[in-house]
């Protein structure tokens, strides 16, 4: 009976640990789980920041059942998925067909090795879609952005419903970023802060862009 009721609290805390880090992310469940859960907790990150979008899925579910829409949903965000969490990156939030990540600088992650890592999971993804794409015959189509800042990471809400993500000017640029890459018809645009920090790979300068909202111009690099 000592040991009973010992072994099921761990596996009520256990299960508590599991469930937080599934809705919210690695990292935010642990920080919730120590007891940041009320509005304006967090704190200030250093991170590479990763926005994706998927491009056309609108017509993709106008053209397509729901049981197939979703479908494709989840083959997509498990593609992204296993390349972010295996590169030591987290997901932080869905926002529809859209995916918010980081990839942490700090504890032993250096700035130019967070890039780096980014870097390789947004071809890794790009690569595992064309594949997906050629085994179901579809046109899964996915931009990606790179950029890096300061944020905070924490609780940001209204006083009954509560998100653990990031907020801060370098989201938002992050975002208008992705949203670039249909204009430019590229797979993946990556941020001036983000290119000088990754050494030996070529990039093609796609010169200086105006980002909606935000005011000086951002030079975007491509590979």
């Amino acid at each position: 009976p000592y040991i009973a009721s010992i072994v099921s609290g761990l596996s009520q805390r256990n299960g508590l640990t599991g469930l937080l880090q599934t809705y919210l992310g690695y990292q935010a469940g642990e920080l919730v789980r120590s007891g940041l859960f009320h509005r304006g907790d967090g704190t200030s990150i250093d991170a590479v920041i990763w926005f994706s979008d998927l491009r056309g899925f609108t017509d993709f579910a106008d053209n397509h059942t729901a049981e197939e829409t979703l479908a494709c949903l989840n083959s997509a965000f498990d593609i992204i998925g296993t390349s972010i969490y295996s590169l030591g990156g987290d997901i932080l939030k869905f926002i529809g067909d859209a995916v918010l990540a980081v990839f942490p600088i700090g504890d032993g992650m250096s700035a130019e090795a967070a890039a780096q890592a980014a870097l390789k999971a947004a071809v890794d993804t790009q690569r595992a879609v064309k594949k997906w794409n050629a085994e179901h015959q579809e046109s899964m189509n996915l931009g990606i952005a790179l950029h890096r800042g300061a944020v905070h990471f924490g609780n940001v809400g209204s006083s009954s419903r509560l998100d653990f993500t990031i907020t801060g000017a370098p989201v938002n640029e992050a975002s208008r970023i992705e949203s670039l890459c249909k204009v430019l018809g590229e797979g993946i645009l990556i941020s001036d802060i983000v290119a000088e920090l990754v050494d030996g790979q070529k990039f093609r300068n796609l010169g200086a862009h105006t980002l909606r909202g935000v005011k000086n111009p951002r030079t975007l690099y491509s590979l």
